[in-house]
């Protein structure tokens, strides 16, 4: 039997947070207001205010108050508080949540992937993390150099790599496209040392899309388009 195992850990909840502050920005927000116009408070997303509180508070500037929200993060019994408030100098932009979100989220679970990644690197079996938007962490044993499941939509998916494979082969840029364009933040293949992230910087634009379409083969350098950001994350 494979190996699988449901996790809710500092990197989950994290991710969470993330996804529901980022979507509600995209829905709830842009629905009245110029949402590049929107700042965030930068402390409220430091996972030391994120992780290990019942009730996580994340204020957005340039916003009437009426915006105010509360959001259950699914099974972890968290409450995200999405503060609105009026005008203030400061912050930082919607589009920054993109920049800063894989490498603190890489950053908080180092560990376990550095772990899976050592068993790709040595026996050739692939795992993947799928962080879904309730708060908890899925982790599945795949096969070998490869792992494939049925479409989810989740906040962030990581997968493992051998060593000297810090990239994504055409699979995994298609699946990634398909997970961004459904909302999620990124995709990233992770070797013991290195994550290569495919993410997104807002809405997935249609020339993007098209593009990403008709790649042929896999992405080892750091590519940026005008929606999507390849890159490679020492961890």
């Amino acid at each position: 039997m494979k190996y699988q195992e449901e996790v809710v850990n500092d990197a989950t909840l994290y991710a969470a947070v993330m996804f529901k502050l980022v979507e509600y920005i995209e829905t709830t927000v842009a629905e009245y207001y110029d949402i590049d116009e929107v700042a965030i408070e930068e402390r409220d997303l430091d996972p030391a205010n994120i992780v290990g509180r019942s009730l996580v508070t994340v204020r957005l500037y340039n916003i009437p108050e009426d915006l105010t929200k509360e959001v259950e993060i699914g099974r972890t019994g968290v409450i995200l508080r999405i503060e609105a408030r009026g005008p203030a100098y400061g912050g930082i932009s919607y589009r920054t949540l993109f920049t800063v979100f894989p490498r603190v989220l890489l950053r908080l679970d180092r560990y376990r992937l550095r772990n899976l990644a050592f068993r790709t690197a040595k026996d050739g079996i692939e795992y993947i993390i799928l962080y879904a938007d309730n708060g908890v962490g899925l982790i599945l044993e795949g096969e070998y150099l490869r792992v494939s499941i049925p479409f989810i939509r989740t906040a962030a998916s990581i997968h493992t790599h051998p060593e000297g494979s810090c990239g994504l082969s055409r699979h995994d840029i298609q699946s990634g496209l398909d997970l961004l364009v459904e909302g999620g933040l990124m995709e990233a293949a992770a070797t013991p040392s290195c994550a290569f992230v495919m993410r997104r910087e807002g809405a997935v634009s249609e020339d993007d899309y098209v593009n990403v379409k008709l790649m042929s083969g896999p992405v080892f350098k750091d590519t940026r388009l005008g929606s999507i950001v390849f890159e490679r994350i020492y961890y």
